[in-house]
C-alpha cells in the first residue's frame, strides 16, 4: 500500500500505449461472454479490456469489461461513472482494480434524459440492475461476489440501485463524492457501505455524506464506514496535476483509493489480495 505520510505518487494516467487488437478476433466470444455482444478489445498491460454492447428496456448499451489475468472465475465490481463519462483517468482507475484481480464492468448507464446532479433518472437505476444480471451470467465472473461502486453522479445511481434492487444482490457499495438524492433509501440499504467525501467539495455536499451514513446506520445497518478527507474536493478518486491538484491533495485521493481498495478486499472474497500489489 502507499505510504500515506510521505510523497505519493499521481495515479499514473500517462499509462503506456495501449495495444488494440482487431475488432472481432480470435476468442472474442470468450471474452464477451454470452450475455454482451463483442465490439473490441485492448491489452492494457497484463489486463484486457473488452468493448461491448448489452440489451435493455431502454435499448442497446455499451460498455467498457476489464478482464484480470486468468481463466478462474473472479470477484466483479460494477463501476459507475460521474457525468464526465467513460474517461481516460476514469478507465485507468478501472484497469488498476482488475490488476488487482477484479472484474470490472464499468456500463453507460446514463441517456440523454439522465437526472440532474442530485436525482437519478429511472432509467439509470433500472439499467445498472440489468447490467449486473447480465454480468454475472460471465464465465469469469463468481456470480456470488459482485460489488457496486461509483463517483458524483454515478455514487447516486449505485446506491439507488443497491436500494431498489433486491436487498442482499450485492456484497458491498462504495460511493464517493455524491448522494443527497438517495439519503430517504436509507432504510433499504442492508449491505456494507463505504461512504467517502472531500472537506472541500464544491458541487456536493459533506454534511450529506455524513447524514447518510447516520440514517443507514439507524436502520440497524452496522457496516457502514464513513471517510473524510481534509484536502479532497470532487474528484477525489481522480486527483492529479493536471486537474490543479497539489502534492498534498494528489496523496489524499491515493489514500481515499486504498481506502476503497481495502474495502473492497475486505468484503469481496476474491479480491482480497487488491492492495498487495
Amino acid at each position: 500500500m502507499k505510504n500515506r505520510l510521505g510523497m505519493v505518487l499521481g495515479i499514473g494516467i500517462g499509462v503506456a500505449g495501449l495495444l488494440v487488437q482487431p475488432g472481432v478476433g480470435y476468442g472474442s466470444a470468450e471474452l464477451s461472454g454470452p450475455s454482451f455482444r463483442h465490439i473490441d478489445n485492448e491489452a492494457m498491460g497484463e489486463v484486457t479490456k473488452v468493448k461491448v454492447e448489452f440489451s435493455t428496456d431502454q435499448g442497446a448499451r455499451q460498455g467498457d469489461l476489464f478482464l484480470p489475468p486468468g481463466n478462474s472465475p473472479h470477484a466483479a465490481v460494477i463501476f459507475l461513472h460521474s457525468g464526465e463519462g467513460l474517461t481516460k483517468t476514469f478507465k485507468e482507475r478501472c484497469r488498476e482494480l482488475a490488476e488487482g484481480g477484479l472484474v470490472v464492468f464499468a456500463p453507460e448507464y446514463r441517456t440523454g434524459i439522465a437526472g440532474t446532479r442530485f436525482e437519478a433518472d429511472p432509467t439509470e437505476v433500472a439499467c445498472v440492475l440489468e447490467a449486473d444480471a447480465l454480468l454475472r451470467q460471465h464465465p469469469r465472473v463468481d456470480k456470488h461476489q459482485v460489488g457496486l461502486i461509483g463517483s458524483s453522479h454515478g455514487s447516486l445511481v449505485a446506491l439507488l440501485a443497491v436500494a431498489e434492487g433486491d436487498r442482499r444482490q450485492f456484497r458491498c457499495v462504495a460511493q464517493a463524492s455524491g448522494n443527497q438524492g438517495a439519503i430517504a433509501k436509507a432504510g433499504d440499504i442492508k449491505i456494507p457501505v463505504l461512504v467517502q467525501h472531500g472537506a472541500k467539495d464544491a458541487v456536493a455536499n459533506m454534511q450529506d455524506a455524513r447524514f447518510m451514513g447516520i440514517e443507514i446506520k439507524k436502520t440497524g445497518n452496522s457496516s457502514v464506514t464513513i471517510k473524510e478527507y481534509t484536502l479532497a474536493g470532487h474528484d477525489l478518486w481522480y486527483l492529479h496535476k493536471s486537474n490543479g491538484s497539489s502534492e498534498e491533495q494528489i496523496a489524499q485521493g491515493n489514500w481515499a483509493w486504498d481506502d476503497l481498495n481495502d474495502f473492497l478486499g475486505r468484503y469481496l472474497t476474491s479480491g482480497a489480495s487488491l492492495n498487495a500489489r
